[in-house]
């Protein structure tokens, strides 16, 4: 495998432990924009895979929808937690008033993770 591939998944794999670490620690936020970070990850390793190099946050998304998720090659489902998990990101890093709750994030680190062992499965 592409050594940019193997570092984009070494990163992501690091960051959802990341997020984990921050969840269990209550720093909430810290955790969402790691568990967005291990996500984009390792879409960016997927979309390298097939010769893509989005320089985007958002030419990832739309890349990944593009070459995956319109084609059928994944679940629309997968896109839909990339798209969550970037939105809540960005409130997470921008909105002062943003409130999580620790299960939302458990179940959008979980999400996470079964992202990115589809994309094991597509690579």
């Amino acid at each position: 495998m592409e050594k940019k591939i193997l570092r984009e998944l070494e990163l992501a794999d690091q960051l959802i432990q990341d997020a984990k670490f921050l969840l269990d620690r209550d720093s909430l936020r810290s955790s969402v924009n790691r568990a967005y970070y291990a996500a984009y990850h390792g879409v960016r390793a997927l979309l390298a895979s097939k010769g893509l190099n989005p320089k985007t946050h958002k030419g990832v998304l739309n890349q990944f929808g593009e070459a995956f998720i319109k084609t059928g090659k994944m679940d629309v489902a997968l896109s839909d937690t990339l798209k969550k998990c970037f939105d809540a990101r960005h409130e997470a890093d921008y909105d002062i008033f943003v409130c999580f709750d620790e299960d939302e994030i458990k179940n959008l680190i979980g999400e996470v993770e079964t992202l990115l062992e589809h994309i094991r499965l597509k690579l």
